[in-house]
């Protein structure tokens, strides 16, 4: 019994070594593919972060840039005290172009009430006979407009061919215009919309943002006047119809590797305005969905907060997320199996001499004993000759004796 407990913990002693490899060959692998995994993790993290910064400086320029183009188009209305329709559409052609994210530009004169007859007789010497001045109902017809002591009618619009229908609609008692048009006369300076979903101009797509940019000058014959103290009408109001996600189609592009909408709302919980003509909404975690990898920009449109919300276009690739750490973690185990292989062979040989000796050994021993008996019968049949001529010589000298 003690002699095998005493082969059993031989053997475990022999083994017990490539289990502590094995054991530990199997954390390092582990070790190995998280760390790997972790590395590419990491250096695809960091990419998504320089293309974020790279795309959202390009959105943000490009946001600027309407604008200021806007700003232009005040600028040259202001600076003529009498454009003309062509000069308007000659100067627009020349800005939209290079703003594609525009749908339309409009140019909203100050008309007072008294002045809507000689409004409408221009109109007609610009070629647009029988045109008056019109207003949407609720239900999203046009009618003529009721009177009322000031007007803010569509007088240029630009693209035309896509909008000329807004020629003369008064936008002085819309829901959606008149409030941003009596912010700029407040403020006097430029007024952006938060995201709406539709707007005049047929075709726009949501997000659309209305930016307003008031033109105010000495006050001609055509204004109306204004109670003491109450804000002076500026002349009129250039209209910007911006579209969101046009400008993110020309500062990211289709092929860029994330996707990028717009966010509006409180910082810790916007709403992502989905682009389309049915403008939809959706939470952010929602729009983030199962992308790797996001990230919310703010930025903002002469003072109003939006975001530009961006995520991965596509998760990570299959051969660094799975393949590669996993051969890292495959090599590490097979040049443990060498290791443990060449362990084995060096027990397996070890046992081998210790069999070889142990035999040996055994057969010395059995050759010792043999030796030992056969010196010991030697000795004793020494003796016995020695006795038995102890006993000739003893007869032979009482033979002569008794001769």
């Amino acid at each position: 019994m003690s002699s095998t407990r005493s082969r059993i913990r031989y053997a475990v002693a022999d083994f017990l070594p490539i289990a502590a490899v094995v054991s530990i060959a199997m954390v390092l692998s582990v070790i190995a593919f998280l760390l790997v995994r972790g590395y590419y993790i990491g250096a695809d993290s960091q990419q998504f972060e320089r293309d974020t910064a790279y795309y959202s400086t390009n959105f943000k320029g490009d946001v600027v840039r309407h604008v200021n183009s806007m700003a232009a188009i005040r600028a040259f209305v202001s600076a003529s005290h009498d454009v003309s329709r062509w000069e308007f559409s000659s100067f627009a052609h020349q800005i939209l172009p290079q703003n594609s994210g525009f749908k339309a530009v409009l140019w909203l004169p100050h008309i007072g009430g008294p002045q809507r007859k000689a409004f409408e007789a221009g109109l007609e010497r610009d070629g647009l006979y029988g045109l008056r001045l019109r207003e949407l109902t609720e239900a999203g017809e046009l009618v003529n407009a009721g009177a009322r002591d000031a007007y803010l009618p569509v007088a240029y619009v630009e693209p035309f061919e896509a909008s000329g229908s807004l020629i003369g609609v008064d936008l002085s008692d819309n829901p959606i215009y008149a409030p941003l048009f009596d912010a700029a006369t407040r403020t006097g300076k430029v007024v952006v919309s938060a995201p709406v979903s539709r707007a005049l101009v047929d075709g726009a797509r949501a997000p659309i943002v209305l930016v307003v940019f008031p033109l105010s000058r000495p006050q001609n014959s055509v204004a109306p006047a204004v109670k003491a103290g109450a804000p002076r009408a500026p002349e009129g109001y250039a209209l910007g119809v911006l579209q969101l996600d046009r400008v993110i189609e020309d500062a990211i592009g289709p092929r860029a590797p994330i996707q990028a909408a717009i966010a509006f709302g409180p910082a810790k919980a916007p709403v992502v305005y989905t682009a389309g003509l049915k403008g939809q909404t959706e939470n952010l975690a929602h729009w983030f969905g199962n992308a790797e990898f996001h990230q919310v920009e703010p930025f903002t449109v002469a003072g109003k907060h939006f975001f530009l919300t961006m995520r991965s276009a596509r998760n990570g690739d299959v051969l660094t997320r799975v393949y590669v750490p996993l051969g890292t973690a495959l090599l590490i185990l097979a040049l443990t199996a060498l290791l443990v292989q060449s362990m084995l062979t060096t027990i397996m040989r070890k046992r081998q001499v210790e069999r070889a000796v142990i035999e040996r050994t055994s057969e010395l021993r059995q050759i010792n004993e043999a030796l030992g008996i056969e010196i010991a019968q030697r000795r004793q049949a020494e003796a016995q000759l020695r006795i038995a001529k102890d006993k000739a010589e003893s007869a032979n000298r009482a033979k002569s004796a008794f001769l």
